[in-house]
Order: C-alpha cells, then structure tokens, then sequence
C-alpha cells in the first residue's frame, strides 16, 4: 500500500509538473474547449455520441482533480481567450 501511496503521490506530482506549466495551461484551456468540459455532452437520438463526449470530458476533469484545479477559474479564463480571439 505504501508504495501504491507514493506512486500515486509521484503521479501527482508529475501532473502538476506538465499542466501547471505555461504550456501545460494552454493545452489544458484547448481541451476544455475541444472536449466539452462547458458544453452539454448530450446528443439527442445517439447513446453513442453521447457517452463518447463525455468520455472526453471526464479526461479533462481527472487533469483537473489530480491538479486541484477549480474548473470553474479554468472555464473563466476559457471564456477570457475567447473574448479576445
């Protein structure tokens, strides 16, 4: 188990390292957009296109957890960009 702990903690660690980066902040503000973390994943009619969307999302929000990153400022400064664009 101590082992798993710190694995788990290096994991961490090696998360932070990428996506707190500015690069890794960047990246992390496309995916947002691209998979859906702000958008309904609901697709009427298709059970398929529905689950694989929020596949997509879910990858963004385990970033966002194993960061402790609030989604909330991600998608705000989301919003900001495209404003600017």
């Amino acid at each position: 188990m101590l082992n798993t702990l710190r694995e788990r903690v290096a994991l961490r660690s090696d998360y932070e390292a990428v996506f707190k980066s500015p690069a890794g902040q960047k990246v992390l503000r496309h995916m947002s957009r691209k998979f859906n973390l702000s958008n309904p994943t609901f697709t009427h009619g298709d059970t398929h296109m529905t689950a694989f969307r929020e596949g997509q999302r879910s990858v963004v929000l385990t970033i966002l957890k194993f960061i402790n990153k609030d989604s909330a400022e991600l998608l705000e400064q989301t919003k900001d960009i495209i404003e600017d664009e």
